[in-house]
C-alpha cells in the first residue's frame, strides 16, 4: 500500500485522461511491456519507452475529437530525473530509437536533471497508424532513492515537449499531441531503494511514506 502511495504522491502513476484521445506513454524496466510502477534493482536495466496512441491506459480506445486518425510521424521525449536523499541523482546515458521508419534524428539536449530526444520520418507525410510503438531505450544510471519521469515543458528549450507529431489537430490545432494537454496518462520508474529507506523520518521519502499511514 505505501508503494502505491508513494508512486501516486511522486506523479509516476498512470492516471486516466479526461481529455480526448486519451493516449498514453510509459517506461518499461522489467520486460512486461506495461504501464505500471516498475522499480528498478540496484544494477540498472535499460529502459524501454513505449507509446500507445490507440488505447489509453485503461484498455478503452483513443480518439481525436474530429475523427483524424491519431497517428505519429515524430515523436519527442522529456526525461526528469528526481533525486531525493542527498547524494541520490539520475545519470542519463544513451538514447537508441526503436522506430524503424524515423530516420531522421532530431538532435538532443541534456542539462541538469533533464534529458530531451527525438526522432522524425524523412517525410513528414509518412504517418505510422493508430497503435502501440516501443520509441526507443534509455540506458541509464540511478542511485540512492530516486526515481524517471516523463517532463511537460523544459528549460532546455522553449519549444520541447513530451509527445508526438498527428494527423490528429489536438488541442492546440498543432497537431502535436502532447503530455500535459492532450493526454495525461503516463507510468515512470523508481529505485527499488524507495521501498526500503531505513530511516523513514529523516528523509523526504520517509516524510511523504508517513503521511500516507
Amino acid at each position: 500500500m505505501k508503494h502505491s502511495l508513494l508512486w501516486i504522491t511522486l506523479v509516476l502513476a498512470c492516471s486516466a485522461s479526461g481529455r480526448a484521445g486519451a493516449q498514453y506513454i510509459f517506461m518499461d524496466a522489467n520486460g512486461d511491456g506495461q504501464c505500471g510502477p516498475d522499480y528498478l534493482p540496484a544494477a540498472d536495466p535499460p529502459v524501454d519507452v513505449y507509446v500507445d496512441t490507440s488505447e489509453n491506459a485503461g484498455g478503452s480506445p483513443a480518439s481525436c475529437p474530429g475523427g483524424e486518425p491519431l497517428s505519429m510521424s515524430w515523436y519527442e521525449i522529456i526525461f526528469r530525473g528526481q533525486g531525493a536523499p542527498p547524494g541520490a541523482y539520475v545519470d542519463f546515458g544513451t538514447w537508441t530509437n526503436a522506430v524503424g521508419s524515423f530516420t531522421v534524428d532530431m538532435g538532443e539536449a541534456r542539462g541538469g536533471n533533464e534529458l530531451r530526444v527525438g526522432f522524425a520520418a524523412a517525410n513528414p507525410a509518412d504517418f505510422l497508424p493508430p497503435g502501440r510503438y516501443k520509441l526507443g531505450t534509455l540506458t541509464v544510471t540511478m542511485t540512492g532513492c530516486s526515481s524517471l519521469g516523463f517532463g511537460t515543458s523544459s528549460p532546455l528549450g522553449s519549444s520541447f515537449v513530451t509527445g508526438f507529431y498527428s494527423q490528429c489537430p489536438g488541442v492546440d490545432g498543432e497537431h502535436l499531441i502532447k503530455l500535459g494537454t492532450d493526454f495525461d496518462s503516463n507510468c515512470g520508474v523508481i529505485r527499488a531503494l524507495c521501498s526500503s529507506v531505513e530511516d523513514e523520518t529523516a528523509t523526504t521519502w520517509g516524510k511523504i511514506k508517513m503521511l500516507y499511514r
